[in-house]
């Protein structure tokens, strides 16, 4: 009887090591089961949000396709507008279980707030950095984020500095011993820039200072600034007094006041703006030989071939991606993706 009940004590103690063996192998098996699950679904949402933003940038380029569809290059109430305000088109648009939105933020001088607005960025709107003179640059740093004009000038030179061919010397600026002398050293570039996020190579430059300046500035285009489009910043930028910009915006903005909509005039040749301009406000013969100046010049045009599309794509309201595209109509063809 002894024997007989040692041996069903020790197989009822097995069985139980058995059992308990067995449940941490399914426990170990279920964890990795439960791993790989979120693993694969965590990687179907990224695809299915990765879809849902690049449909916003194919909406994108859909609507600048429409617009200058069947060979028509000459701007318009109806592209502006289109293009640059179109909440239908481009605000919390469904596809599939998420949603993408194409958008932009720009100062509104009447509100003195930044503002949203759904539409694509006019990319020739802004200064282009590699063709932009020393005043412009400094205009446009004094207006942005410089404290006075000495430090915009840094700005200014330190921007031509990098993009200029060989040593330079800038009123005893000298940018190679700065690059030269970093912990990490590197040569300027001496070449024109390819992508904003140069900037933050350039002596002085860092995210403070970009970020109240980086929306009015470009590295797309010949240099000729979009009077239909451009900011009063910009236009300040130019050279323009605060009383011609004022007649500018109000001419350009219609009878609502309002930026890219419907009632909005638009400029057609260079040349005519001055005389455009007369017929809805009084030009002084000054403001009409400076915007004649700028035209002579070859900064200001009343077109545009470039043209920024952001897209950002939400997923259930958990996560969200934001891509980014710069469109040339005249090439047909993207030049500038970027994801993240």
């Amino acid at each position: 009887m002894r024997k007989n009940t040692n041996t069903n004590g020790s197989v009822l103690v097995l069985s139980l090591w058995l059992l308990l063996l067995l449940s941490v192998f399914l426990v170990n098996i279920g964890l990795r089961i439960r791993q790989r699950v979120e693993l694969v679904s965590r990687i179907e949402e990224r695809n299915k949000i990765h879809h849902i933003t690049a449909a916003g940038i194919k909406k994108g380029l859909a609507a600048i396709k429409h617009c200058f569809s069947l060979g028509e290059t000459e701007y318009s109430t109806y592209i502006k507008s289109y293009l640059r305000n179109n909440e239908e088109k481009f605000k919390e648009i469904k596809v599939g279980e998420g949603i993408f939105t194409v958008s932009y933020q720009q100062y509104d001088d009447l509100r003195r707030d930044y503002r949203s607005y759904y539409g694509l960025v006019d990319e020739e709107s802004k200064i282009n950095i590699n063709v932009a003179d020393r005043g412009t640059l400094q205009r446009l740093f004094l207006r942005s984020v410089a404290t006075d004009e000495d430090e915009a000038l840094f700005y200014a030179d330190a921007i031509i500095d990098w993009r200029s061919l060989g040593k330079s010397r800038i009123d005893g600026f000298l940018s190679d011993d700065y690059y030269t002398n970093l912990k990490y050293p590197y040569a300027k570039k001496s070449s024109p820039y390819e992508l904003m996020d140069e900037l933050l190579l350039v002596e002085g430059m860092n995210q403070h200072v970009l970020s109240g300046v980086v929306d009015h500035m470009t590295v797309y285009g010949d240099g000729a600034v979009n009077i239909n489009t451009a900011s009063r910043v910009v236009l300040n930028a130019l050279g323009l007094s605060e009383e011609l910009i004022d007649k500018i915006l109000s001419v350009r903005r219609g009878s609502d006041g309002l930026e890219a909509t419907a009632d909005d005039f638009i400029f057609l040749k260079p040349f005519d703006i001055a005389s455009d301009m007369s017929v809805f406000v009084k030009v002084t013969e000054d403001e009409a030989r400076t915007i004649d100046a700028l035209n002579s010049r070859g900064l200001i045009k009343t077109n545009s071939s470039f043209y920024l599309i952001e897209s950002v794509g939400k997923l259930k309201k958990r996560r969200r991606s934001r891509a980014s595209c710069v469109f040339d109509v005249a090439a047909n063809r993207i030049i500038y993706y970027k994801e993240k």
